[in-house]
Parts: C-alpha cells; structure tokens; sequence
C-alpha cells in the first residue's frame, strides 16, 4: 500500500527518492562534568548501549582530559572526529570553567555539543547560571530537566 506521501509524489520528484534507510552508525560520547557522577548518570553506565561511549572530564596541565569509562584517557582530537554526537552532562553545576575551556575546544573542531542538565534542586542558581553561561556559545541544544527518566528518553532518541 502506499503511503499519501508517495500517492502525492509526481514521478519527477520520486527520481529523488531515496529508498534505503539511513545505515550510518552514529558514534555517541556522552562527557560527564560531575565527579563524583551523580547517582542517575551512574545508572547510564550500567546500561547497554549499542552506540555510546562514556567519558568524564578532569583537569589537567593541558586545560582538560578526557577519561574512558575504562580509565584510559582519550585523545581530544581523535575523540571529536570519531563523534558523531557529542552530549555534556552535569548536574552539580560545580565546574563552569572547565565546561568552557571543552567548549572552547569543541568550537574550534567545529563541533556542538548538547548540554543535559540535571536539576535536582540540589545545585545553587548561580551555579546553573554560570555552567550555562559557559557552554551556551557552543551548545547546539540545552536541556535542563528535573526528570531522571528524561535522559533515557532523550539518549534512546539520538539512537544511542
């Protein structure tokens, strides 16, 4: 049966039609900027994804490292080439300047990631205000929601 769409379609646009699924794998990698992780995004590591790797954020002497959920640290380069999606996720708040400094870093890869705030009620304003503040120039999307469930939502929707 065919679908309106198609009915609708004359036979010079239909020459365009793509008739194969998109098949490209994405490559997923969530930054969490909390550490000690926040008890629900811990929960998303114990989770089996199909495409998305973990990674915590830590200073260092080079502005920041990024840590694999296996320990090993992770090239910043290779990391934002590999990426097909990059989603930052943080819930205390507690780390603006940092957060700025890989936004920064995102910006000149060319690269915009999705901030995901976590708001419990836990963290002081002026702390949201200040994470949002640093990621908001290189942020495609931001999020903040109070609904641990969202995440699972939201990741399940980028196909991770």
């Amino acid at each position: 049966m065919l679908s309106t769409s198609t009915r609708a379609t004359t036979t010079k646009e239909a020459a365009y039609r793509i008739n194969t699924a998109n098949s490209e794998a994405r490559s997923i990698k969530a930054i969490f900027l909390d550490n000690p992780l926040d008890p629900a995004f811990h929960a998303l590591t114990e989770q089996a994804w199909q495409n998305l790797q973990f990674y915590r954020l830590e200073p260092s002497l080079d502005d920041f490292t990024l840590v694999a959920a296996d320990g090993s640290v992770e090239d910043p380069i290779a990391f934002t080439q590999a990426a097909t999606i990059i989603v930052v996720f943080s819930s205390r708040c507690e780390r603006a300047e940092l957060a700025a400094k890989l936004g920064q870093f995102l910006h000149r890869q060319g690269r915009t990631p999705t901030l995901f705030i976590l708001d419990k009620g836990d963290a002081e304003q002026d702390r949201i205000n200040s994470l949002l503040n640093a990621l908001r120039p290189y942020a495609s999307m931001i999020v903040q929601s109070s609904d641990e469930g969202y995440i699972d939502s939201m990741l399940s929707a980028l196909r991770a």
